[in-house]
C-alpha cells in the first residue's frame, strides 16, 4: 500500500466517526444541563438529591430521604419544572392515553400520551400529571412504559406505611 492510499483511508474513517463522536458530546451537555436543573430544584427544597434517571428531554428523581419527587423537562418549546411533596400524596398511578389503528386483523394500540399521576391525599386539590411522553413532541415510545412503571412502583413503595 502506498501513503496516498493510507491517508484517504484515514480521512474516510475520520469523517465516518465525526458524527459520532459530536452527538456523543452532545447528548452529554444535555444530560450535564437536565442534571444541574434537577440539582437545583433539589436545592431549593433545601435537599440533597437523590436517585435519578435521564430519558430523551427530561429527568426524574427523588431526594436522598425521599420526601421530594423532582421531574423537569426542557424541549424546543420550553421548560417545565415541578415538585411532588410526597407526604402530601396517597397514590402514584401510570396513565395513558391512546387509540387503535388498522383494520379488524392488524389492529395496533398507538400510544399518545404516557404521564406519571399523583393523587393527593386532600381530595379537595388536583392530582399532580408529570408528562413522560406525547405523541406531538416524540415520534415513537423509547423507554417511557418502562420508565413510568419503575418509578410508580418506586413512589407507591415509598408511600405505604
Amino acid at each position: 500500500m502506498d501513503s496516498v492510499t493510507l491517508i484517504i483511508g484515514a480521512v474516510v474513517i475520520a469523517l465516518c466517526t465525526l458524527p459520532f463522536v459530536f452527538m456523543g458530546r452532545k447528548k452529554r451537555k444535555h444530560e450535564k444541563a437536565l442534571k444541574q436543573a434537577f440539582s437545583g430544584l433539589a436545592m431549593k427544597e433545601n435537599c440533597t438529591p437523590g436517585e435519578s434517571e435521564i430519558l430523551g428531554d427530561y429527568i426524574i428523581g427523588t431526594d436522598q430521604s425521599f420526601r421530594f419527587i423532582f421531574f423537569y423537562k426542557k424541549t424546543e418549546a420550553g421548560e417545565s419544572a415541578c415538585r411532588v411533596k410526597l407526604s402530601e400524596i396517597r397514590s402514584c398511578k401510570v396513565s395513558s392515553t391512546g387509540r387503535t389503528v388498522g383494520d379488524k386483523g392488524n389492529s395496533i394500540l398507538v400510544t399518545d400520551k404516557l404521564n406519571l399521576v399523583f393523587n393527593p391525599i386532600d381530595k379537595n386539590q388536583p392530582s399532580v400529571v408529570l408528562e413522560l411522553f406525547n405523541s406531538d413532541e416524540n415520534m415513537q415510545l423509547n423507554g417511557e412504559i418502562q420508565l413510568a412503571e419503575k418509578w410508580e412502583r418506586i413512589i407507591n413503595h415509598h408511600l405505604k406505611p
